[in-house]
């Protein structure tokens, strides 16, 4: 991916997660709930505590800032960033009215992070390592913005069998031939890192050490299988745009196809479709 195509693929990346800011805000309290046993296990594995200085990177809507910033208080600091100010926008809103002062908010490209090296203690991100382009660069990054011995916690989806609710989607799309495969690993993408050991190995090259992981089991329910589509599509950029390639009688086939496909899961009229995050620490 040569530099100009790079920028084009950030610049739609950026796009992308624009649009679905909205998407996100309307459904902030069933995706906190349903993500919640992530966000702790990032808080937990970060060991941030009172007083820290945290970066997260990829903060989206607010997470997990919000929870790393009740952890380190008042007397520390927590500085997200994000390539969206749509999304960024949110969680500004978000932080002002949890009154924490100590929470901001900076739009930037984590592939260059604009802070001194060793600044701060902990350093978290909540799927958001996998659609990083030139990641290598932002592992670098983020081992020069730690301080000596302070960890990183980062969240990204484990393989496709794990997380139906968002592979079956992906596969069902892809079956139409104006929607590309994506390319395999490293490239970036929903899975690109749900290997064992791809994360944390690339981790090592960057000098980390004391390297684990562990996954975390969640599960998304939804009141039916419509609206199981409907937020799918108010909130995952990368879905929303690869049903944009579908002309419009394809599109409408395929959401059908996603809808009656995932009626598998319904129990009793609800929807519950398990989910699972591997978490990386590691420590500089």
């Amino acid at each position: 991916m040569g530099n100009l195509d790079l920028e084009k693929f950030i610049d739609k990346q950026r796009a992308g997660w624009n649009d679905v800011a909205e998407g996100w805000d309307r459904w902030d309290a069933w995706i906190d709930e349903c993500l919640a046993p992530v966000d702790h296990e990032i808080v937990s594995l970060s060991e941030a505590k009172s007083g820290f200085d945290t970066l997260d990177i990829g903060s989206g809507t607010g997470y997990p800032a919000v929870r790393v910033a009740e952890t380190v208080g008042s007397d520390g600091s927590v500085v997200g960033i994000d390539l969206s100010d749509n999304m960024l926008n949110v969680a500004r809103k978000r932080a002002v009215s949890k009154g924490f002062d100590h929470l901001n908010f900076q739009t930037c490209d984590a592939r260059i992070l604009p802070f001194e090296d060793e600044k701060f203690n902990t350093v978290t991100s909540r799927f958001c390592f996998m659609f990083i382009p030139d990641l290598d660069s932002t592992i670098a990054e983020t081992y020069r913005v730690l301080k000596d011995g302070g960890c990183v916690a980062a969240a990204v989806w484990a393989s496709a069998d794990k997380n139906h609710s968002l592979s079956m989607p992906v596969k069902i799309m892809q079956e139409y031939p104006e929607v590309p495969s994506p390319p395999p690993p490293p490239a970036p993408g929903i899975f690109s890192l749900g290997a064992s050991g791809e994360l944390a190995g690339r981790m090592k090259l960057a000098g980390f050490s004391d390297i684990k992981e562990s996954y975390v089991h969640m599960m998304w329910e939804y009141p039916s299988s419509k609206d199981y589509f409907k937020r799918l599509m108010d909130m995952a950029a990368p879905m929303r745009g690869m049903l944009s390639m579908l002309p419009p009688a394809k599109q409408a086939e395929a959401k059908e196809k996603i809808i009656d496909t995932a009626e598998k899961f319904a129990t009793d009229g609800v929807l519950k479709v398990p989910g699972v995050a591997l978490v990386v620490k590691a420590r500089k």
